[in-house]
């Protein structure tokens, strides 16, 4: 943590960190990270392994975030640039949210179809 506070769930337990403090995820835990405040907070991520979509998914989400294509919350307005990001993250929704992989993944190849996904790609995705 670099600046402000920052929410983290891992598992069933959350933190509040402040700057100077981390926190550390195993791979395969269900986990979230949110900003508790109305405070900007910045913050370092490692990824070990690096994983490039997911990678290339934050890129084209602070981008569409940039470009005020996203709700306050950092969630893409659009429904076909969401399903895009959670393919290409490999994020995995969990709890009552899960039963909307299978729309989700719809949506995915509706997207790619129509090309939302290569224009994403070329727009923020470098």
């Amino acid at each position: 943590m670099i600046a402000g506070e920052l929410g983290v769930q891992i598992g069933n337990e959350q933190y509040v960190l402040c700057a100077g403090e981390t926190a550390q995820v195993a791979a395969g835990t269900v986990h979230r990270w949110y900003n508790p405040s109305a405070q900007p907070a910045r913050i370092y991520v490692e990824l070990r392994l690096g994983h490039a979509g997911f990678e290339q998914a934050l890129r084209i989400g602070y981008g569409l975030a940039t470009d005020g294509y996203t709700n306050a919350a950092g969630i893409p307005k659009n429904l076909l640039h969401l399903a895009v990001l959670t393919h290409m993250s490999d994020i995995k929704l969990v709890g009552s949210m899960r039963m909307l992989t299978p729309l989700l993944g719809l949506l995915t190849r509706i997207a790619r179809r129509r090309g939302v996904e290569a224009d994403l790609l070329a727009r923020y995705g470098a």
